[in-house]
């Protein structure tokens, strides 16, 4: 299983399913279980998405440094304008950003700590049988 480190609140919005749609700088070939890693700095999510934070739960959003869920990473292509909506931000289209479609997200009851790191990452084995046994895969 791969991971990606991405900023809070945007990591818990994910692992929530309220987001389905991750804007990445690069492609992947990979498709399959994405783990999420709650990364230590924040990001503003703009106004407009702000009534998306209200409804997580606080220990989601309050979670840096851990893997706190997974999504399954169906496709990735060029982001348009059309995915504003399911990415909660500025697809940034004209600087060919790529939008990451995931689905069947799930949170993890038990965060896992992990060092964050950039780009898409090989998850450690024992981090993969723990999330494994949480979500009975």
């Amino acid at each position: 299983m791969k991971f990606i480190t991405v900023r809070q609140p945007y990591a818990a919005l994910l692992v929530s399913g309220r987001k389905t749609i991750e804007r990445r700088p690069t492609d992947t070939s990979y498709r399959g279980l994405l783990a999420i890693h709650a990364g230590k700095k924040q990001l503003e999510v703009p106004e407009a998405f702000q009534h998306e934070l209200k409804t997580l739960p606080p220990k989601l959003l309050a979670a840096r440094g851990c893997v706190i869920g997974v999504v399954e990473l169906v496709d990735v292509r060029l982001a348009t304008e059309d995915d504003r909506d399911a990415m909660l931000a500025d697809p940034e289209v004209g600087q060919r950003r790529r939008a990451w479609l995931v689905s069947g997200a799930r949170a993890l009851s038990d965060f896992l700590p992990l060092r964050g790191l950039q780009g898409i990452r090989e998850l450690p084995k024992e981090l993969v049988a723990q999330i494994e046994r949480q979500l009975a895969v």
